[in-house]
């Protein structure tokens, strides 16, 4: 549900008669399953960069973040640098520090905003959450009380999400625009 949610607020299709579209019309989205039941190591995900990155990717979200620091991972989103696919993080919900891998140089990291453009905090499901800050922040979009798109049905438009994942996917659907 995690990924179909992200994957619509950044590339739904408009002019589609159902009420919802996401940031770019007229891209694809290249799948990369990093996740298993809210669980995944670093290095699934460091896998699933060099293979967007192999595989023609213009543009990576990653709606995901973890305390620690990896070579691995860092090294990873260099190389998507390095090859010149922006690489575009949510900064995490703790209403804390910057995870990683957002927190990394080359990483967009992407804060979350409430419907009156302050930091999100809290988010709608629960009283201590919050937009993570801090000087790695790049950039803030919209993220609380996020409609999107639903893994369970293709006639439900109606419910909503909140958190620097749904921020995340506004950044990278005007990014995927700007190429």
């Amino acid at each position: 549900g995690h990924g179909t949610n992200v994957a619509g607020v950044a590339l739904a299709s408009g002019n589609n008669n159902n009420g919802y579209a996401g940031v770019n019309w007229n891209s694809k989205v290249m799948v990369c399953q990093i996740l298993e039941d809210d669980f995944g190591y670093y290095s699934w995900w460091a896998e699933a960069i060099y293979y967007a990155v192999d595989n023609g990717a213009s543009v990576i979200n990653m709606s995901v973040g973890g305390d620690g620091a990896s070579t691995l991972l860092e090294n990873a989103i260099n190389y998507a640098y390095t090859n010149n696919v922006p690489v575009v993080v949510s900064a995490g919900n703790q209403n804390s520090v910057i995870q990683y891998p957002a927190r990394y140089t080359n990483a967009f990291a992407v804060g979350s905003t409430d419907p009156d453009d302050t930091r999100s905090v809290p988010f709608f499901w629960s009283g201590t959450s919050g937009s993570n800050f801090g000087p790695e922040l790049d950039f803030v979009a919209p993220g609380n009380y996020t409609y999107g798109l639903s893994h369970s049905s293709d006639t439900n438009f109606d419910s909503y999400w909140g958190g620097t994942s749904q921020a995340a996917p506004h950044v990278a659907g005007v990014i995927s625009l700007l190429l």
